[in-house]
Order: structure tokens, then C-alpha cells, then sequence
């Protein structure tokens, strides 16, 4: 098998690079690992979180690595279907599609 049959999955490239993410939960924990990794490895990241404060120190952690996407953020209540749609909202207004979703906050509805 060659490089490029190793790179690709029945005709689909491997790989995250260009894809646009959303991460729930994004600030701290493994959303704030699964968020930096996804950036370092070219991914278009947004992350949503509550607290300004942990958003604030999770894109300046991150963009302080050596990434190759783009990480952004939005501070939302996602306990509220409010809060939700704002997130979707946001998400529309950023991204032409959404390719990934880490839902690793609990989104209640």
C-alpha cells in the first residue's frame, strides 16, 4: 500500500486539516485538549464554554501552540434552548457547513 492509499479511507482523505469543528465544553478538560489537538492539525475550531474567564485562557492557550487551523470562541449557556440556538446561530454565521461536532457539553434538549 502506498502513501496516498494510506492517507485515504474508501476514497475519503484522512485527517481534519480544513474541516470546520465545533467543541462543547471547549474551555477547560478534554474539550480544551480535544480543541487544541483538532487546531494543531489544521482544523477550523470553535469552541463554545460559559465562563469568560476559562474562554479567555483556553484561546489564548491555544493560540499560543503551534497550530495550523484557526480557533475561535463564543460564550453561551447551553442550558437553555436560547443559549442553543445563539450557539447554532453562530455557528451559521461563521462557518458554511459544519463537518464535526464534539458535543462534549450536555446540551439538555
Amino acid at each position: 500500500m502506498d502513501s496516498a492509499e494510506k492517507s485515504s479511507y474508501n476514497g475519503h482523505k484522512s485527517g481534519v486539516a480544513g474541516q470546520k469543528v465545533l467543541v462543547t465544553g471547549g474551555t477547560t478538560g478534554i474539550g480544551l485538549a480535544t480543541a487544541s489537538l483538532l487546531a494543531r492539525q489544521g482544523a477550523h475550531v470553535l469552541i463554545a464554554g460559559r465562563d469568560p474567564s476559562h474562554m479567555n485562557d483556553a484561546l489564548s492557550s491555544i493560540r499560543g501552540e503551534d497550530i495550523t487551523g484557526t480557533i475561535d470562541g463564543i460564550i453561551t449557556d447551553l442550558s437553555s434552548k436560547e443559549g442553543i440556538s445563539n450557539l447554532f446561530q453562530e455557528v451559521d454565521r461563521r462557518f458554511d457547513k459544519l463537518d464535526i461536532l464534539i458535543n462534549n457539553a450536555a446540551l439538555p434538549f
